[in-house]
């Protein structure tokens, strides 16, 4: 190369125009090159992809070139590999979709046998005789195994419609890269396609419906507020804005929801707007819960002194071991870490406060109203978010705010961390934002697919997912990595009512896998499982 040539870099979209020769003369090994790297297979590429990149930074020629070729083969080896997951899913569903094509005929004919048509299904049997032995089993058996088939055949649907949007939309993005974003993409890609397959389906277990009536006979909304599970997966709380607390056993809950029916309740005399257990570092106490109402008072309960008769439910006012008084309005939400309790509210101030005290330790005057609040997961910092469109995080240990995210249009309605230092953020702006600390200025992704644009509908995050209800009744599951929703479900309402809305979600992990218990603004919980 003459002297003139500066800092070369190469453009992914050129690979097209590196022929076969040109590769094989590149006489380079993997092994030669990166000898502590793992094989170069794509589960491993953005290691691979990382290490390239450090070499590149030499700006010599020939390592950019050697750099690039690598990247093609790692490229089309991941493609290789993605086309393959594709092609096994479309084989799966082709199968599956025979299995109910017979399994729909075997229902069909025990129809008929039903319906005393006996010669005409003897044939239809014998048409399909490898369901017979399923034939010869109860009708609703089948209608199961049908149900079964027809939802794993949905799954592996929607896992390959999943894979291919995102995989039209990286290589639109790549082409257009250069060779340092392109190993970005590269990894991402990765990470994306691995969240992917991490849940394949939305499978909906189940409905409890809301009691016809409150305890006491009121007939105020039934909204559910908030969704809790004690710190060891004993109990299940579910409040209620009108004042009513059920408490079910977690497990029976979750094996029988439809048949499932409260431990014990208790009652506040005033509307509710959020319980939660009491979890601390050293005990994991699944009895003690923290309760907080639409008048600014903050309630310590032990679960048990409640009863087994809704009509006889304790009030929290006469029941509670420990009350305070803390806002001169209502109270959006609070948060719990360790002894510490932190709470929002309406009268635009902060509060931190430690478990059973009189008074609070810190106060922090906003101007306008705090509707959410979070601990991070270390309890070094405070994030809550206003009606002025803004969230900010809070240095516990200081007294001072550090972050000021801007970003929302509307109230940021929700906000959860997704690590110590990733923030999740939900407006009624329909529209999920997460940011990285330390980059205040834009958030690090931003997330649309459901609706959420006068109600607050409830946020939940878990291993770089989380879930967000909608106000047209669906319960949405997004990845960090991807801007549109990886997994939606419908939930079922009663006489078509389109002012239904979910109202919370709730993450939680069980024995058979992962759930998501939804509650509603007419009372009712919902359970799905992830796939």
């Amino acid at each position: 190369m003459n002297g003139e040539h500066k800092d070369p870099k190469p453009c992914i979209s050129g690979m097209s125009v590196i022929d076969d020769e040109a590769l094989k003369s590149v006489n380079i090994s993997l092994a030669e090159i990166l000898p502590q790297q793992p094989s170069m297979q794509p589960e491993n590429l953005s290691h691979v992809v990382q290490s390239l990149v450090e070499r590149a930074k030499s700006q010599n020629e020939q390592d950019h070139m050697e750099s690039l070729l690598l990247i093609r083969d790692f490229l089309d080896t991941a493609r290789t590999k993605l086309m393959q997951q594709i092609r096994n899913c479309q084989n799966r569903f082709d199968h599956a979709t025979d299995a109910i094509t017979s399994i729909d005929a075997s229902v069909a004919a025990l129809q008929e046998l039903h319906d005393g048509k006996v010669d005409e299904a003897h044939g239809k049997i014998e048409d399909f005789s490898d369901v017979e032995d399923e034939a010869a089993e109860p009708s609703i058996d089948n209608r199961k195994r049908k149900a079964a088939a027809l939802t794993t055949s949905q799954q592996f649907i929607s896992k390959k419609q999943r894979l291919q949007e995102f995989s039209s939309e990286f290589e639109k993005q790549i082409m257009y890269s250069d060779f340092q974003n392109s190993s970005t993409l590269l990894s991402n890609m990765l990470e994306t396609v691995e969240s992917v397959i991490t849940f394949s389906a939305f499978a909906r277990i189940g409905t409890c419906r809301a009691p016809a009536s409150c305890p006491g006979n009121c007939k105020c909304a039934r909204a559910v507020y908030s969704v809790s599970v004690s710190p060891n997966a004993k109990y299940l709380m579910v409040s209620y804005i009108c004042g009513m607390l059920l408490i079910f056993d977690f497990e029976s809950f979750i094996n029988d929801i439809q048949e499932a029916k409260p431990l014990y309740y208790l009652r506040c005399n005033k509307p509710v707007a959020k319980a939660m257990f009491f979890d601390t570092l050293e005990q994991k106490d699944d009895e003690t819960i923290v309760v907080a109402d639409l008048e600014g008072n903050i309630y310590g309960v032990d679960i048990t002194v409640g009863t087994a008769n809704s009509d006889e439910a304790p009030m929290l006012e006469d029941c509670s071991f420990w009350r305070v008084k803390l806002h001169t309005d209502r109270i959006y939400d609070f948060d719990i870490f360790d002894n510490t309790i932190c709470t929002v509210s309406k009268d635009k101030m902060l509060c931190l406060i430690n478990f059973k005290e009189e008074a609070p330790k810190f106060t922090y005057k906003y101007t306008t109203a705090l509707l959410c609040c979070s601990f991070s997961p270390d309890g070094r910092y405070v994030a809550f978010g206003s009606s002025d469109h803004i969230a900010q995080v809070l240095d516990v240990t200081v007294k001072s705010l550090t972050l000021v995210l801007k970003g929302h249009s509307r109230s940021v309605s929700a906000v959860k961390w997704l690590s110590k230092s990733k923030l999740v953020t939900s407006g009624i702006d329909s529209v999920v934002r997460v940011w990285r600390l330390g980059e205040s200025e834009r958030p690090v992704s931003e997330h649309r697919g459901h609706i959420s644009r006068t109600k607050f509908t409830g946020l939940s995050v878990f291993n770089g997912h989380f879930c967000v209800g909608s106000e047209n009744h669906r319960v949405v599951l997004y990845s960090v990595d991807a801007s549109i929703p990886i997994l939606s479900a419908t939930l079922p309402v009663e006489n078509n009512d389109k002012t239904t809305f979910v109202s919370t979600v709730e993450y939680c992990k069980h024995s058979k896998g992962s759930v998501v218990i939804a509650g509603d603004n007419n009372g009712d919980i919902h359970l799905l499982r992830l796939f």
